[in-house]
């Protein structure tokens, strides 16, 4: 089983990986943003997803009026909606295991 990484946008550092069990793979910095728009557009695009949990992050998110969340906070709750509605989400070491499986 082989495998390619091509950037979809240089702006952002989202993977997208042929051949393997999925056919887009997402890690990036701050995970309720770029990871969840750029997987959802995937989605929306045809392609299966995945998101590496380990692999991408947000940030703490002051009180604007509804309530502060910390960046924990964030992380959890974007890897919930994601795994709900969007995406497969693994941990990097799931990811290799499933990487390293014979065809």
């Amino acid at each position: 089983m082989g495998y390619r990484l091509t950037t979809v946008d240089p702006a952002r550092t989202a993977l997208v990986v042929i051949d393997l069990q999925h056919d887009f793979l997402a890690a990036d910095v701050t995970t309720e943003d770029c990871v969840h728009a750029t997987v959802r557009d995937a989605m929306f695009r045809d392609f299966r997803t995945a998101v590496l949990s380990d692999a991408c992050a947000p940030y703490d998110h002051p009180d604007l009026g509804h309530g502060a969340m910390s960046a924990a906070e964030v992380h959890a709750a974007t890897l919930v909606v994601l795994a709900q509605s969007t995406s497969d989400v693994l941990t990097s070491a799931e990811f290799t295991a499933l990487a390293k499986k014979p065809d």
